[in-house]
């Protein structure tokens, strides 16, 4: 028997061992989620608005430091549908209301 074989014949009988594989020498390697439909629809739709402001020559304000967003959404569950702008020139933030569905439509796989 090969090694690779007796791997394959170890793995089909030891499936309800976690872990016993990565002890024979092979790691599993995770493959990271793909984002959620609404957390690709957000991303859409924060790149086309930031694309519509840019081409209609609507600055964005500058960040007031290096890790403050100049656009970012809402986080409490209410607001998460909530798109914050800060626009040059004007003191608070600009809000853009999104219905879920609508963010859900933009992010489709």
């Amino acid at each position: 028997m090969t090694r690779r074989a007796g791997l394959l014949e170890h793995a089909a009988m030891s499936s309800k061992t976690p872990g016993a594989l990565w002890e024979q020498g092979t790691e599993t390697i995770l493959t990271p989620a793909l984002p959620s439909r609404d957390e690709r629809g957000k991303r859409w739709l924060q790149a086309k608005v930031q694309q519509l402001l840019t081409a209609n020559a609507v600055a964005l304000a500058p960040p007031r430091c290096e890790s403050d967003p100049v656009c970012s959404w809402g986080i409490e569950p209410e607001m998460s549908t909530t798109l914050y702008l800060c626009l040059a020139g004007t003191p608070e933030p600009k809000a853009l209301h999104f219905s879920r569905t609508m963010i859900a439509d933009c992010g489709p796989m």
